[in-house]
């Protein structure tokens, strides 16, 4: 079959608008696909995260106040004890409802959601002794004068210990790091970046390395969120070492072939 010029040029023509047509539509979906993750991380996981901040705050706060008001042999109207009244009766648990609300659009499979239940469950918890255990019993300056009721204020204190395990424990063991990394999550996010290159990028290490501590920011933040997709906002910026990488990577193979050919 013969193909006269006006066929090869509208052949052409039509190939063109098939590429754009793909291409608008490749990044159709990267644009919504970004705007989406925008809107999560704007509503979602930026607000989670100042809240929990704030939530660690305001236990450490109550931590110091409860301590001050086991030391300080003070009437019920000091500033500190009012302060910790208002942080046991209404302000953590404000700051748990709110988290709670927000739980409700995190991925089930992170683990955050039945992670939150236990904090929740364990500050609850020191809520109650502090209320059970100093608050209620050391009430006014008689209290304090009552040494047994003082010593058994100072005890249970001590029993309760710094709150700060609750927050701070899951953060502080390099066995959360590596199971992190360990994840299916963590490998289908790592493969999905190689495959299409066929591992090539692997062998232009000198591009791919310097992007290897982002990839590993990447899962250990948020892995069921940030290595999502591939093709995002959180990796569209460090695709040209990948791909820098599989072209050095493609060169060292050519010259590997030729010199066993």
């Amino acid at each position: 079959m013969r193909f006269t010029v006006g066929k090869k040029i509208g052949g052409g023509f039509s190939i063109v608008v098939i590429l754009l047509l793909i291409v608008f539509f490749y990044t159709f979906s990267v644009v919504n696909e970004a705007i989406k993750s925008n809107d999560k991380f704007l509503n979602v996981d930026q607000p989670s995260l100042f809240v929990i901040n704030q939530l660690k705050d305001n236990i450490s706060k109550t931590h110091t106040y409860m301590q001050q008001w086991v030391i300080d042999e003070s009437r019920p109207d000091e500033q500190f004890k009012i302060e910790a009244q208002l942080m046991l009766d209404s302000i953590i648990k404000s700051d748990l409802d709110t988290i709670d609300q927000l739980s409700n659009k995190w991925m089930k499979e992170s683990g955050g959601v039945e992670e939150f239940k236990n904090i929740s469950a364990e500050v609850s918890s020191l809520i109650e002794s502090y209320n059970n255990e100093v608050r209620n019993v050391l009430v006014d300056i008689s209290s304090y004068q009552d040494g047994f009721s003082s010593l058994m204020a100072q005890t249970m204190f001590e029993e309760i210990g710094t709150p700060t395990n609750i927050l701070y424990n899951p953060l502080e063991t390099i066995g959360y790091f590596f199971e992190k990394l360990s994840t299916p999550n963590a490998y289908n996010f790592i493969l999905k970046l190689l495959v299409p290159l066929i591992f090539l990028s692997v062998l232009g290490f000198e591009f791919s390395i310097s992007i290897v501590p982002i990839i590993i920011i990447l899962i250990i933040a948020d892995g069921d969120h940030t290595t999502k997709s591939y093709v995002s906002h959180y990796t569209n910026w460090f695709m040209p070492f990948i791909i820098n990488g599989a072209a050095l990577g493609f060169v060292r193979l050519k010259k590997l072939k030729v010199r066993f050919s």
